[in-house]
Parts: C-alpha cells; sequence; structure tokens
C-alpha cells in the first residue's frame, strides 16, 4: 500500500469530486492515461453531480474538461506510484483504491480581486496491488466456495413408456376396486336393515 496527499491545492473542490469518482477503483495506468487525455481535451470528464447547467458531450452526458484539476491529480498520482515502487510495490497491478477529495480552507484574494475567496482543495490518494481479489477468487475455486461452487446435479432416472402406461393402468384398477367395495359395503348394510324390519 502507497499513499500520497496533496494539501491546500489551488482548484475546484467540485471538479476534483468528479475527477475522484470517475477513476476511484481503476487501474494507476488507465487512469493516468484518461487524465493526461482530458488535459489535451481529447476525453471530457462526465459531471454526475455538480452538473447544473453544464452542457453535453457526446456519448457521455453533461461533462467538461477540468484541465487544471486533472493535471494537480495526475502529479498526486504519479507521486503516489513513486511512493509505492519504493514500498516493493509491483508498478503493473497497482489499482486506486482510495482517493478522496476535501475542501480545504479558502483564504481571502488580495489587491484587485478583494473580496473574493481562493478555492483550495485536500486530496488524498490511497495504491494497492490488485493481486489480493485474484488470490480469494483462485481460494474459492479450489475450496469450491463462493460464486464458483458448481451445484451437484441430481440424476433422475427416466422411466420407460410401457412401464408409465402399466402404473397408469394399475392405478386405475384400484381406483375402480375401492369404489366397487364401498358399494358392496353399502348393499350389505340395506340388506341388514330391511331383515330387522
Amino acid at each position: 500500500m502507497a499513499k500520497a496527499l496533496g494539501s491546500g491545492l489551488p482548484i475546484s473542490t467540485k471538479h476534483s469530486v468528479e475527477i475522484c469518482n470517475l477513476i476511484r477503483n481503476m487501474k494507476l495506468a488507465k487512469a493516468k492515461e484518461l487524465l493526461e487525455a482530458v488535459v489535451s481535451k481529447k476525453k471530457a470528464v462526465p459531471f454526475k453531480r455538480h452538473n447544473a447547467d453544464v452542457g453535453h458531450k457526446t456519448g457521455i452526458g453533461p461533462g467538461r474538461y477540468p484541465i487544471k484539476a486533472s493535471g494537480e491529480v495526475l502529479s498526486i498520482l504519479k507521486t503516489a506510484e513513486h511512493n509505492a515502487l519504493s514500498n516493493d510495490l509491483s508498478k503493473d497491478k497497482l489499482v486506486i483504491a482510495h482517493i478522496n477529495a476535501q475542501k480545504a480552507s479558502t483564504p481571502w484574494r488580495s489587491g484587485r480581486h478583494r473580496r473574493r475567496k481562493a478555492k483550495r482543495t485536500h486530496i488524498e490518494v490511497v495504491l494497492k496491488e490488485a493481486e489480493e481479489k485474484v488470490k480469494e477468487k483462485q481460494k474459492n475455486k479450489e475450496t469450491g466456495k463462493g460464486k464458483t461452487e458448481e451445484k451437484k446435479k441430481v440424476e433422475t432416472k427416466e422411466i420407460p413408456k410401457e412401464n408409465k402406461e402399466q402404473e397408469q393402468k394399475n392405478k386405475i384398477n384400484k381406483i375402480q376396486e375401492n369404489k366397487n367395495t364401498k358399494i358392496k359395503e353399502s348393499k350389505n348394510i340395506k340388506t341388514e336393515e330391511q331383515n330387522k324390519k
């Protein structure tokens, strides 16, 4: 695990929140490529939370090109990557396990921009190796637990048609015998009552 923190960065908190939501749980290499494309205005960041009066982009919906914020996030990702390499983590397996943007203190602007407050944001990043999930899946396959557990098939014996027909005939015969015995019993009861009279 490797961490990196950017405190008091001069970027919009709303823009950085949207960027963080986009690249969270993403592979590090893919996230870096995406942010570089945003800086060069080749790809837009979809705005899902702070999207009031935001123009739509093709195939995305409401989105923008937050160049300054994505550049700062990219630099923090690079520092986190260097920290991971110093911790002997493999570069190819790194995943952004946690990334968060928080509003920092907003100092007053000076000069002709007085009575305006500056935008400041804290960003924290945590990188992990993606090997842990793969190991869990392999364990589940070996032990036969979890989603990979195969259901046992119940073997059903197929009964031939001739046997089925004979069984049906036997059932019908039993029902008729039961009816006949009930009729005989009722006749016997009637004859006994007549004899008594």
